[in-house]
């Protein structure tokens, strides 16, 4: 990922057609927030493992009640809900919020917010419901992690309205950040 997270969630959308061939059955999570000294994530012990039902729905590791500092995650499937020796994917997401180092007796109570945008999936446009009279710094990420844009808008409107024209299609991030550190976060599709 772009930063280092407290993860709360990881999310595993198998494949949305009519097809289960590659839909991960058995699998081990593994996470990590350090490299060693050739560059390469540190990997511990899985900090989840388990079994997924054969169907379509999200797959969900919840670690709300005890959440992860995260910088890089590991999938790794054990097998596959037809015995085949492949893996595949519709969407892999993560919920969770920036980690920011603080003392270590700070108590850490990041104000993260999910705001809805639309239209879904975007065209040239996309508009972003904003919280009234705030001024906001905006990152837009790919899926990678990689910033693709980036600015700053001021609040007093209740909608802002993000040219996406120059994205190429895909799935992005947007995090918008207030003056006074909250986070506001936006997920959305760019079409053609």
């Amino acid at each position: 990922m772009a930063d280092t997270f407290y993860m709360h969630q990881f999310i595993y959308l198998p494949r949305q057609d009519n097809s289960y061939n590659g839909t991960i059955k058995d699998y081990r999570f593994y996470v990590s927030d350090s490299l060693d000294g050739e560059g390469n994530p540190v990997w511990g012990n899985p900090v989840s493992e388990g079994t997924w039902e054969k169907n379509k729905a999200p797959k969900v590791i919840d670690f709300s009640g005890a959440p992860l500092k995260v910088r890089y995650f590991r999938l790794v499937e054990l097998s596959e809900v037809n015995d085949g020796p492949w893996a595949s994917a519709s969407e892999l997401s993560v919920i969770g919020c920036f980690w920011e180092p603080r003392e270590p007796t700070a108590v850490i109570q990041p104000l993260v917010a999910e705001l809805k945008a639309f239209p879904v999936p975007a065209g040239d446009w996309l508009h972003v419901p904003l919280p009234h009279g705030e001024r906001f710094t905006w990152t837009v990420y790919s899926l990678c992690g990689a910033v693709v844009d980036q600015g700053t808008v001021e609040g007093g409107e209740s909608q802002w309205d993000y040219d996406t024209s120059a994205l190429t299609p895909g799935t992005y991030m947007m995090q918008l950040r207030n003056e006074e550190n909250g986070i506001y976060r936006v997920k959305f599709m760019k079409m053609k």
